[in-house]
């Protein structure tokens, strides 16, 4: 029988199995890391059952241990990584949201609550704090402030200020019969972001970029009417509405 490479003899395998695992930290990317601690945790198993007789069968069941946890750690991982899970009728919502973890988009889900809209339905009213959050998929949405009225499609973020803030509704909005949405109780969900605070960083992230494109409009309405086809299209689809915007966003 062929003898093992030297370098894998048990007095060497102690040492291999330390420097790999010490190579592991220096990687940020998590999925990189886990994957060489347990090949430096399979390592440290094979030297306990081999560098002496009777093998140490103690710390080789507690280094499994320790690698079954981290196995289960990256499968969680690859798991928040992968729309493998996400159910067929939620996958358009996750694709209109973007910029959020499939896992974390699952939690977030689990905590709401969908509807396609019979009849046109107040969302927010200016001047009161919403008690929800509202993700609108599509259909149209009529904003109102005092005079001012403009008209915009989604997928958009509804009470994001009032969510993140606790401030009242800038604006009176109003979504058309047939729109689709996503609704959360505001309250509920910041228990739950607080909860799992990565949730909570995530979520806050994605109401960020929804907030700064509205800013866009409200800071440079006249670039967004002159310039930008598109998303003049969005914010204008009926072909003889008029659009008013006004200085801050809903």
């Amino acid at each position: 029988m062929e003898s093992l490479p030297t370098f894998l003899a048990p007095s060497n395998l102690v040492l291999l199995a330390g420097g790999i695992q010490a190579a592991a930290m220096l990687f940020r990317n998590q999925i990189m890391l886990r994957c060489i601690l347990i090949l430096g945790t399979g390592l440290y198993i094979g030297y306990y059952l081999t560098i002496v007789a009777p093998p140490l069968y103690e710390a080789a069941f507690i280094s499994a241990a320790i690698g079954l946890s981290t196995f289960y750690g990256l499968i969680r991982l690859l798991l928040d990584r992968s729309q493998i899970l996400l159910k067929a009728d939620m996958i358009p919502i996750y694709q209109a949201m973007g910029a959020i973890e499939p896992g974390q988009f699952r939690r977030l889900m689990r905590l709401g609550q969908c509807h396609r809209l019979t009849t046109e339905t107040v969302l927010t009213q200016e001047g009161i704090i919403p008690d929800k959050l509202y993700f609108v998929t599509s259909g149209a949405l009529v904003a109102e402030k005092g005079e001012s009225i403009f008209i915009l499609h989604g997928p958009m973020f509804i009470g994001e200020i009032a969510y993140i803030t606790g401030t009242p509704a800038s604006a009176t909005i109003r979504a058309s019969a047939g729109a689709e949405l996503v609704e959360w109780k505001s309250d509920a969900l910041q228990r739950e972001a607080r909860r799992k605070p990565a949730l909570g960083l995530a979520l806050e992230a994605r109401l960020a970029r929804d907030l700064a494109a509205k800013l866009v409009i409200a800071v440079s309405p006249d670039a967004v009417l002159a310039g930008q086809a598109e998303y003049q299209h969005k914010l204008c689809p009926f072909g003889g509405a008029k659009l008013e915007i006004y200085s801050g966003p809903p």
